[in-house]
């Protein structure tokens, strides 16, 4: 049972801590405002989109056509490369049409299309890359970081397709 004196006793005892109690739940909840920001442009050509983009431990989800950028992810701290899948969607069309995969069109030459049409997947194929070039994320700092032709290589440490 409470009495008035040990209200009053209870309500002083935490005001007395309520300092520490404030100091303590904002580090807590301020914490994830000091991982670096990461922000990916996919910078690699017209018919390029890429996929499953992964940057210090934060997927970037969906399809990123040319010139479109990531929302901003807050990532963790760290020296990273940044992985994703690549298609270009301009051959993977040219070779469906060689191969008579693609109803309704047709090659631009004027040629016919292949009579072996086993050989290529009628489903596209997002080969792995990754940058060439390892990004160090800084607590606090924020990074644009754009995707380019000449700075990024297959990745070979993931299970294929390769070959592209």
């Amino acid at each position: 049972m409470f009495t008035v004196n040990n209200t009053v006793d209870f309500i002083c005892f935490l005001k007395r801590r309520s300092a520490f109690v404030f100091l303590l739940f904002s580090f807590i909840c301020g914490c994830d405002d000091l991982y670096p920001e990461v922000v990916v442009i996919n910078s690699l050509g017209g018919s390029i989109m890429v996929k499953d983009i992964s940057a210090g431990g934060c997927l970037y989800e969906g399809v990123l056509t040319y010139n479109n950028a990531t929302s901003p992810m807050r990532c963790l701290p760290g020296e990273y490369s940044i992985t994703f899948k690549k298609i270009d969607v301009e051959k993977y069309c040219k070779t469906q049409t060689e191969y008579g995969n693609i109803e309704g069109l047709c090659l631009c030459d004027g040629g016919t299309p292949y009579a072996d049409t086993d050989i290529v997947s009628k489903g596209p194929l997002w080969y792995n890359y990754k940058t060439m070039k390892s990004f160090i994320f800084k607590r606090g700092e924020s990074y644009l970081i754009e995707l380019k032709q000449d700075d990024i290589e297959q990745d070979f440490s993931v299970p294929g397709p390769y070959g592209h």
